[in-house]
């Protein structure tokens, strides 16, 4: 019985572990491999490229510039951290998308928190989360929104006792208020 609550109370745990790898593992497949294995292409790519390697060799870091032109196109972050991207690999076109690919990744991990965090509060399960009760991270996000603008209102919510919850042909549905005011006429079938 103690291994049975060893391995319980570890569980999270390795669920969180192994999304985690999981999640890492996705984000190199899908956007650091083959990153720079072809060259610049579009009309943007190589003008964004240029002109964070003109903030290199000159070492202007505020103002852009584009065979002698100045870009503000963009704000210059970008070009800032292509310019520390290519002290760090060499200016080549795995430089120029590393930045981008960064960012692509740390918005992936954010959502993957952010959708862990928000799974486990609605079912009010704490930790374990997505993998340990086997139900998708997004079930539901409709409910709990309307249950804050209504509870406390008259309208159904948590804790409202007797009058549970109204379906949404009930004329009285709080989820659209043009619903509640215009009856819907029905139509008989016609005969074919």
């Amino acid at each position: 019985m103690s291994e049975n609550k060893i391995y319980n109370k570890n569980q999270p745990k390795i669920i969180w572990f192994v999304s985690i790898l999981w999640l890492f593992v996705i984000s190199f497949i899908a956007f650091l491999w083959n990153l720079g294995s072809t060259g610049l292409v579009d009309e943007t790519e190589p003008l964004f490229a240029e002109a964070a390697r003109q903030m290199t060799v000159t070492g202007d870091w505020i103002t852009p510039y584009f065979n002698g032109a100045t870009r503000f196109d963009k704000p210059p972050l970008i070009y800032w951290l292509m310019v520390i991207a290519y002290k760090l690999v060499g200016v080549n076109a795995w430089g120029v998308r590393l930045p981008s690919a960064l960012a692509a990744i740390s918005l992936m991990v954010l959502l993957f928190y952010t959708l862990w965090r928000h799974s486990g509060e609605t079912r009010g399960r704490g930790e374990q989360g997505v993998a340990a009760n086997g139900h998708s991270p997004l079930q539901g996000l409709g409910d709990q929104e309307g249950d804050r603008k209504n509870q406390g209102r008259g309208g159904p919510g948590r804790g409202r006792g007797d009058q549970g919850r109204r379906g949404p042909g009930d004329s009285q549905s709080p989820s659209h208020p043009a619903k509640a005011l215009t009856p819907v006429p029905s139509i008989p079938p016609t005969p074919l």
